[in-house]
């Protein structure tokens, strides 16, 4: 099996609403969206046949095979999900890539290729 390891890092702008649960609790949720930027990739395989490679990036649709770039940019919708209690939140954060991160000139056979995260988030508020 061939896997693909992408990093990228979002720099997301979320628009919060927040309401009271109680006297100390309080839940949020939020959406907005996000530009990303792609940091390091690279491809693992299980098979003796194929040797792992780091997959550069590019920022045009130009003529490449599937394994040789994928585009640094990215941008898409992000929600976030969430509680509070006194100093601690815990959340969930779902981010829905827009842009399709592989050049269309790759390899017609592998499809089209989206950026998907889900993330747990835990956070501690300092001086409140």
């Amino acid at each position: 099996m061939l896997i693909f390891r992408l990093v990228y890092t979002e720099i997301p702008v979320v628009l919060l609403y927040k309401a009271n649960i109680g006297k100390s609790w309080r839940w949020y949720g939020g959406a907005g969206p996000y530009a990303g930027i792609g940091i390091t990739a690279n491809t693992k395989s299980d098979s003796d046949d194929w040797e792992d490679r780091k997959i550069q990036f590019t920022s045009e649709n130009q003529d490449s095979y599937i394994l040789k770039a994928f585009k640094r940019m990215d941008y898409g919708l992000n929600a976030v999900l969430g509680v509070e209690k006194d100093n601690i939140q815990v959340g969930v954060n779902y981010s829905y890539g827009l842009m399709r991160i592989l050049p269309e000139g790759n390899n017609p056979d592998i499809g089209k290729a989206y950026n998907r995260t889900l993330a747990l988030t835990v956070g501690y508020w300092f001086g409140e």
